[in-house]
């Protein structure tokens, strides 16, 4: 059974994954996009997380903030989970059709 990755464990791996990247191989072949592909997912994983802690100010982790890729994919991902749902209008509001008691005034 596979436990779920702590929030430093989350950063580290996709430091680590964004240090293979860019340390080796070559810029543009399939093992960069995939150490990068991976770096990703797991910055937008913690930040996901965070974001389900209403404590949580999720400022982006040291390991993140200097790689802008890495601290974009955090951010967007707390603004994903925090972001207010829009206000969904009664179904009756939005309805063009004039009703019997409106026609008869």
């Amino acid at each position: 059974m596979n436990r779920p990755l702590s929030h430093f464990a989350r950063a580290l791996e996709a430091r680590v994954n964004y240090a293979y990247a860019t340390c080796t191989t070559d810029r543009g072949s399939a093992a960069w996009h995939t150490y990068l592909i991976t770096a990703r997912e797991h910055a937008m994983a913690l930040g996901r997380m965070r974001a389900l802690d209403p404590a949580d100010l999720c400022e982006c982790p040291p390991l993140l903030s200097d790689v802008p890729m890495l601290r974009t994919a955090f951010d967007q991902a707390v603004a994903g989970v925090r972001q207010p749902c829009p206000d969904v209008a009664p179904a009756a509001a939005n309805d063009p059709t004039p009703h019997a008691l409106e026609s008869s005034r």
